[in-house]
């Protein structure tokens, strides 16, 4: 009678390693999912850092070549006022025609002006949409899923159910754990 006991001992003993042992291998495989997502955040995160960078290295050369393109029409717009008057002078004419070709040069000028600004903003407007895009993948590629931790309270409660029933399978009637506390 006693070596069944025992031998129940032992098994009951060996769910109840089984199980604690399942929950050691939960724990680590919990903890490398948990690893392997703050990975990809991290990745990702850094992937998103190098795009905005790169979008605001071209709105700084958009802005640049602005300038650039915007001192040159006004070099441009004075050589041909200065050009036009020189020439002028030089005919000996004045009135209402050479006014009215230096206005016509100043026009000119202007609407180059503007369209070289729509041009910028037609630009910058594109990089200020590359620069939601790439903030929004940030946020939406997100891995969002829950990862439940093992709960250590619940091992225990299986290995004490183990045992418990392990007792009441392989121990005389009456003697068996819970019979014990029935009793009380």
């Amino acid at each position: 009678m006693a070596e069944i006991y025992n031998e129940a001992f032992f098994a009951g003993m060996t769910k109840s390693f089984a199980t604690a042992a399942q929950y050691g291998q939960n724990v680590i495989q919990f903890n490398a999912v948990e690893s392997a997502r703050d990975h990809a955040a991290t990745m990702a995160q850094i992937s998103a850092n190098q795009q905005l960078a790169a979008i605001d290295l071209a709105e700084a050369e958009i802005r640049d070549a602005g300038v650039r393109a915007s001192m040159s029409l006004q070099i441009e717009a004075e050589k041909s006022k200065a050009a036009a008057q020189t020439s002028a002078a030089a005919s000996g004419t004045s009135g209402n025609s050479i006014d009215a070709q230096i206005n016509g040069l100043e026009r000119s000028a202007l609407n180059a002006e503007y369209a070289r600004k729509q041009n910028i903003e037609n630009q910058l407007a594109k990089t200020g949409q590359d620069r939601k895009n790439v903030k929004m993948a940030a946020i939406f590629n997100k891995d969002i899923s829950v990862a439940t931790p093992p709960s250590p309270v619940a091992a225990l409660a299986d290995v004490g159910l183990t045992l418990l029933e392990n007792n009441k399978e392989n121990s005389p009637k009456g003697k068996s754990w819970m019979d014990m506390y029935t009793k009380l």
